[in-house]
């Protein structure tokens, strides 16, 4: 392993000294599942690159092979060393070492060497999990916890030891030249203690001798290419926000009832939207399944929705996401900086959720010096309850903010005023009510 380690931090420092020389920058990366060693060179310029591949061990079965570029644009370069079916059977004892060296030539349009990138990698050779054979890998595969994939609008913590990591970040491309898959935002950050992203409680990995970048190939392929030199277990945050909702949110929530949810959300702006589609689930983290849509209203100046879910049971928690989908086809889920918004709530026998919005007599009335507000909220509204003389004055606010669905009571004091009949507006929305209140002394 120590040998492992040292090997590995050399090729970093390689690819250091390369960056820092033409800004050119060279990666490997070995996909255990798939047996292949691959080599990718990005430089800021157009350039092809000639890459070859040799192994220390000769009863490896890489092999020594050089190799064109086989994907390129105007800044990458790939070349994928995959072992011949004569080959996969190597030659080479299982627990022996394989170090592989890739050495990439950079080449202009007029065939002048621009620069010479190497990296190198150590692979182990172990059994198949099926034990019909031989294979590389790292000899820790047990210790690591990768995601599949890094999807839109999600995060992970991940465990890694010394290896490099292949991982395909999914193409959300649905109409052709809407999005550059390019332009993809994936974050890797050390540890998972980010309460926005990550909150696990797990060791940092040693950030000094770990690398990782995105690369973009053609027909909307994309990965997140990681390596990671330390001998010790580590965690480490991955998340991806590439993608603005087409609609400004103002919230969304659940409320719980007896044998019901409802569910409250509200817009800023829309435009260009097909609907909103509510998933449910158990569990925070996985299993949620798509329970209602509603049809968007694509008003210029917002608008607020609502839905009951009365397929639930009294006792259980369930956890609600709200999913964005544009005409076009792309599905975005309601997210603040790459985190799923994740509404809540636990129904219970006899409990009460609002389903018009109401203003009830204040209490008690007459009263003197304090009395209470309550109010009904079916829907997240801005909220406004002023009171105001016979004469039209207005004397007192008691609430102007913003508020969620729900019971509200509100306690208001007349200290300072005369004694005397008032009245009291409540102004929900488009929804207004006014009543009448007496003051003694």
């Amino acid at each position: 392993m120590r040998r492992m380690r040292q090997i590995c931090f050399v090729a970093i420092a390689l690819l250091i000294a390369a960056q820092a020389f033409a800004s050119d920058k060279m990666f490997m990366a070995y996909n255990v599942s798939a047996q292949t060693m691959q080599a990718v060179v990005q430089s800021n310029t157009s350039f092809r690159a000639m890459v070859t591949f040799t192994q220390s061990n000769p009863n490896g079965y890489i092999g020594s092979t050089t190799l064109d570029q086989v994907e390129s644009s105007e800044t990458w370069a790939e070349a994928i060393i995959r072992p011949s079916a004569s080959d996969n059977a190597p030659g080479i004892s299982g627990g022996a070492h394989n170090v592989i060296t890739a050495t990439a030539q950079l080449f202009n349009a007029s065939n002048e060497l621009l620069n010479t990138l190497q990296a190198t990698d150590t692979l182990y050779v172990e059994a198949n999990r099926d034990e019909s054979g031989l294979q590389y890998g790292y000899g820790n595969e047990r210790d690591v916890m990768m995601p599949d994939s890094v999807r839109l609008n999600t995060s992970f913590c991940a465990h890694i030891v010394h290896g490099t990591y292949v991982i395909p970040v999914v193409c959300d491309v649905h109409v052709p030249g809407i999005v550059d898959p390019r332009s993809v935002e994936v974050f890797v950050m050390n540890g998972c203690s980010n309460p926005g992203h990550c909150l696990v409680d797990c060791q940092p990995i040693d950030w000094s001798l770990f690398s990782w970048h995105i690369r973009s190939l053609s027909n909307c392929r994309i990965y997140l290419t990681m390596a990671y030199c330390g001998a010790d277990t580590g965690c480490i945050c991955i998340w991806r926000s590439d993608r603005e909702l087409p609609v400004e949110m103002t919230g969304f929530s659940a409320l719980a009832g007896d044998s019901r949810v409802l569910l409250n959300w509200g817009t800023g702006s829309e435009s260009n939207l097909q609907e909103f589609r509510i998933t449910r689930s158990e569990q925070p983290n996985d299993g949620y399944t798509t329970v209602a849509r509603v049809n968007a209203r694509n008003s210029a100046t917002g608008a607020n929705y609502s839905w009951t879910d009365n397929s639930v049971a009294n006792g259980a928690t369930y956890y609600y996401k709200l999913h964005v989908a544009e005409v076009s086809g792309h599905v975005a889920v309601y997210n603040i900086n790459g985190q799923d918004v994740i509404a809540e709530a636990t129904p219970h026998v006899g409990q009460q959720v609002p389903e018009v919005f109401a203003l009830e007599q204040n209490y008690p009335n007459p009263f003197n010096s304090q009395t209470s507000f309550r109010f009904a909220l079916p829907a997240a509204e801005h909220v406004t309850l002023k009171v105001f003389d016979m004469l039209g004055r207005e004397v007192a606010t008691v609430v102007d903010k913003n508020m969620q669905p729900n019971f509200y009571s509100v306690n208001w004091s007349a200290d300072g005023l005369a004694a005397g009949l008032y009245l009291y507006r409540f102004t929900a929305g488009e929804f207004t009510q006014t009543k009448k209140l007496l003051y003694i002394k």
